[in-house]
């Protein structure tokens, strides 16, 4: 249901419940074993979300008669999974390691929001994404009001949500949704090009990064700059001047 594989610091998690990997409540359980498993691994450097199939996420199971719904109060079963929707997204948020998602085909609902949860989004262009829940007169209440807002404003979090649009990859990328968006022939290059790329930091740089953004915009970035970079140059200054004389070098 929920697949996790290791190679040389990289870790791919992948979702896996045909057709559209719609979450319910055992692939939130699911879910939360292989984040376990993540914090249980000190040596990643990255980790890579996809869908399996030919979607990312089609969201949640919103059939009252589902398994997200079981139980004699409704309202008490739905609050309660929203609860716990939002809770394994926070948990997958501060996973010490950068995330990366991989958004192809559908990516709707909680799809998109556990894909706002990652630190990078990277869609093919034909991708179809948005948050479409006011249509059934519900709202995206697995963090999406939040980190939508947080990511590309209040005016343009509006617009998607108060109209329900779905947008493909390439508005996603101009609206700031998605951080990359490339032909569907060219994703997976694409995909391995930005690996690559962020693989070959030191992780501790990456994980000290993305604490510090994390608390950009409070009291304690500031000062979290300094302790990371006494942490970093305090680990192991001689290396750390060896790969700057190489670069001095170039």
């Amino acid at each position: 249901m929920v697949h996790l594989s290791f190679t040389d610091g990289l870790a791919v998690v992948t979702l896996d419940r045909p057709p559209m990997n719609v979450f319910d409540v055992a692939l939130v359980d699911a879910f939360a074993r292989r984040i376990r498993e993540l914090r249980a691994e000190p040596e990643i450097d990255l980790v890579v979300l996809r869908g399996a199939g030919n979607s990312f996420s089609a969201g949640a199971d919103l059939n009252p008669h589902g398994p997200a719904f079981d139980g004699s109060d409704p309202v008490a079963t739905r609050r309660s999974f929203a609860a716990s929707m939002q809770g394994l997204l926070g948990e997958w948020e501060e996973l010490e390691a950068p995330t990366i998602a991989v958004l192809r085909g559908t990516v709707m609902g909680a799809g998109l929001e556990l894909a706002l949860a990652c630190d990078l989004r990277i869609a093919g262009d034909s991708a179809r994404i948005g948050l479409p829940q006011a249509t059934v007169g519900l709202l995206p209440d697995s963090g999406g009001t939040q980190r939508l807002t947080r990511l590309i404003g209040p005016g343009r979090a509006k617009r998607l949500m108060f109209g329900c649009e779905t947008v493909d990859g390439k508005e996603a990328e101009r609206l700031g949704i998605t951080e990359w968006s490339v032909p569907e022939e060219r994703l997976e290059s694409a995909v391995t090009e930005v690996i690559d790329a962020i693989t070959a930091r030191p992780s501790a740089s990456l994980r000290e990064i993305k604490r510090c953004v994390g608390l950009a915009g409070t009291p304690h970035g500031y000062e979290a700059e300094i302790d990371a970079v006494g942490r970093l140059y305090g680990a192991d200054a001689a290396d750390f001047g060896a790969r700057l004389g190489e670069r001095g070098a170039r």
